[in-house]
């Protein structure tokens, strides 16, 4: 006959407040970094957009004008290409199972 395993009682930890100390600094740590990368961001565009500025302040009005044909020629090419292309998710030429599993990978 065996009479079974006897185990000792277990002692449940009593709750503590380091626990939740914990988590308000894990919180805190992750605003502090959201905080942080939203500052640099917006940091470096406003110094890019400072300079974009002061570069065109020292372009002649021939220079702009080529500056503007440029750019609106890059744009009417943007339109030509996306005209005749499709998307991925819509190309008929590639699998389905890869069109739904490319994000899937982008991602992960």
């Amino acid at each position: 006959n065996f009479p079974g395993l006897k185990y000792e009682e277990l002692i449940a930890p009593e709750k503590s407040e380091d626990s939740y100390g914990f988590l308000i600094a894990i919180l805190v740590v992750m605003t502090i970094s959201a905080v942080a990368v939203v500052v640099i961001f917006v940091a470096a565009r406003c110094v890019s957009r400072r300079r974009h500025n002061r570069w065109v302040k020292t372009l002649n009005r021939p220079q702009k004008l080529e500056l503007e044909k440029m750019q609106n020629d890059e744009r009417e090419r943007e339109k030509d290409l996306n005209s005749r292309m499709s998307s991925l998710v819509k190309s008929k030429e590639v699998p389905l199972l890869i069109r739904l599993f490319i994000p899937i990978v982008i991602i992960g």
